[in-house]
C-alpha cells in the first residue's frame, strides 16, 4: 500500500462540497486523467468514492472528503500490488495528487442539490395576488388557470389547492385534487416518481426545488404553474428549460397535433387548457355519464381534470435539462419535414418522436441518475440513440408522404398522451 499525502489548504480551491457521483466522476476524468479509469463506486451524498485504475500498474484509490477542510478532497490511500516498483509507486502517488486537484475543480461543475423547500398554503384570492406579483407571464396565465380550477371544482366537487414556494425563488404551485373513483383513469396522466424519474434521496429534492410534490404513493400531484416552472428552472439550473410550457386556450374537446408539434419544434410545450365553453357543454350529468362510458372518454375527462399537471410531469420535467443547442439539432429536421406535409393535422410518426421516443429516453436517463447533474452526462452518452430514433420517425413520415399528415392522434387527449 502507498499513502498519498492530503493536499494542504493552499492547494484547495473553493467548491460547494464533495458530492460527485460515479457517473459525474467518470465523465470528468474521461479525457483529463493521465491513467485510464475503468470503474467508480459511490454516489452523491457519500463522503467516499473508490476509483479503479487499469494501467501499467493496476491499482485502487479511495477518495474521500478531507477531514480538516470539508470543502476539500483527498486520496486517503491507494492499494498497489505487492512488489510494485518504486518508480511505478511514484507514478501512482503523482496520479493521486492530480486526481485530488481535479476533483476539487469538478466539484464546481456539479453543485449540491437543494434541500426540501418550505411551502405555504394560499387561498384562491392570495394565489391570484401572487400571480400578479410574479410578472407579466404569470399574470397573463392566471385567468386560464382560474377557469380550469373552476371547471375542476364544479365537475368533481374538489378544487385544486394553491401554494407559495420561496426557495430558490418565489413561485406559485397547485395541487391536483384526489378525483372521485368514476373520474380516475388507468392512463398515467401524472408521473409516478420512481417509474418516471427514479427515486432515492437526491432526485426528490431536485424535483421539489422545481416546485413539484408527491403524494404517499409517489405520484407527482403538486406542480408549479408554467411561468413558475420556467422561473424555478432558470434559478436552479442557470438556464431556461429545454421546452418552455405555454398555456394554450382550447376551444375543442380534442386537441390537434399540428399546432402542438409546431410549438415543440420552437422549444415550446403547449398545454391545452379548456375554455369555459367546454365546461358548459359537458354538464354535470353528461360528465358523470361520460366517466362511466368507454375508457377513451373516461381518459379524456380525466385529462381535463389534471391539466396542466399532465404535460408538466410527463414531458416538461423529464426534458428540462436538455441543452438548448441539442433542442435545435433535434427539431430542425422535424420542422423541415413538417413544412413538406401541409394540412390541418401532422404526421403521426413525427408527433410520436416527442410523445414517445424523447420522453421515454429522458425518463430512462433519469432512472440511471444518482444526482440531477448526472442527466447532463448520460444525455450525451445517449445522444446517438436519440438521433437514431428521430431519424427512424423521419423516414417513416417520408414514406407516408402527404397521407401521413392525416393520421390522427391515437390518444386524443388535451395536451397529448
Amino acid at each position: 500500500m502507498v499513502s498519498a499525502p492530503q493536499p494542504t489548504n493552499s492547494e484547495l480551491t473553493e467548491t460547494a462540497g464533495f458530492e460527485l457521483t460515479a457517473i459525474q466522476l467518470r465523465a470528468f476524468l474521461a479525457d483529463r486523467a493521465t491513467l485510464p479509469v475503468t470503474a467508480v463506486a459511490g454516489g452523491a451524498g457519500q463522503r467516499r468514492l473508490t476509483v479503479v485504475v487499469e494501467g501499467p500498474t493496476p491499482f485502487r484509490a479511495t477518495v474521500e472528503a478531507a477531514v480538516a477542510d470539508p470543502r476539500g478532497v483527498a486520496i486517503v490511500h491507494g492499494e498497489l500490488p505487492i512488489g510494485t516498483e518504486v518508480s511505478a509507486a511514484r507514478t501512482v502517488h503523482d496520479w493521486c495528487r492530480e486526481l485530488a486537484v481535479r476533483l476539487e475543480a469538478a466539484g464546481a461543475h456539479w453543485p449540491i442539490e437543494q434541500r426540501q423547500p418550505r411551502r405555504e398554503a394560499l387561498t384562491l384570492a392570495q394565489a391570484a395576488g401572487l400571480s400578479r406579483e410574479l410578472g407579466s407571464d404569470a399574470a397573463e396565465q392566471w385567468p386560464l388557470l382560474a377557469q380550469w380550477a373552476q371547471l375542476v371544482a364544479d365537475r368533481t366537487g374538489h378544487a385544486p389547492r394553491w401554494w407559495r414556494q420561496d426557495d430558490p425563488g418565489p413561485a406559485l404551485l397547485l395541487s391536483v385534487p384526489q378525483l372521485p373513483q368514476e373520474l380516475r383513469s388507468d392512463l398515467h396522466l401524472l408521473l409516478r416518481l420512481g417509474e418516471g424519474l427514479g427515486d432515492g434521496a437526491v432526485l426528490p429534492m431536485w424535483v421539489a426545488a422545481l416546485g413539484f410534490g408527491v403524494d404517499a404513493a409517489g405520484l407527482l400531484d403538486t406542480v408549479p404553474t408554467p411561468a413558475s416552472f420556467c422561473a424555478l428552472v432558470q434559478q436552479t439550473l442557470g438556464r431556461p428549460p429545454a421546452f418552455a410550457p405555454v398555456l394554450q386556450p382550447n376551444n375543442w374537446f380534442v386537441a390537434w397535433e399540428r399546432p402542438w408539434l409546431h410549438a415543440m419544434c420552437q422549444g415550446q410545450a403547449l398545454i391545452n387548457v379548456p375554455r369555459p365553453a367546454i365546461g358548459r357543454a359537458i354538464g354535470p350529468q353528461l360528465w358523470r355519464l361520460g366517466a362511466r362510458a368507454l375508457p377513451g372518454v373516461r381518459g379524456a375527462l380525466h385529462a381535463l381534470s389534471v391539466v396542466p399537471g399532465h404535460d408538466l410531469t410527463l414531458h416538461c420535467l423529464p426534458q428540462h435539462r436538455i441543452p438548448a443547442a441539442d433542442v435545435e439539432k433535434l427539431c430542425g429536421p422535424i420542422r423541415a419535414a413538417l413544412s413538406r406535409c401541409p394540412g390541418p393535422a401532422a404526421p403521426d410518426s413525427l408527433a410520436r418522436f416527442f410523445e414517445n421516443d424523447l420522453t421515454r429516453h429522458c425518463q430512462s436517463i433519469w432512472r440511471e441518475c444518482h444526482s440531477a447533474a448526472d442527466f447532463d452526462v448520460v444525455w450525451q452518452q445517449r445522444w446517438p440513440e436519440i438521433l437514431a430514433a428521430r431519424d427512424c420517425r423521419l423516414l417513416h413520415a417520408a414514406k407516408l408522404g402527404r397521407l401521413g399528415g392525416w393520421v390522427p392522434m391515437q390518444q386524443w387527449l388535451p395536451g397529448g398522451g
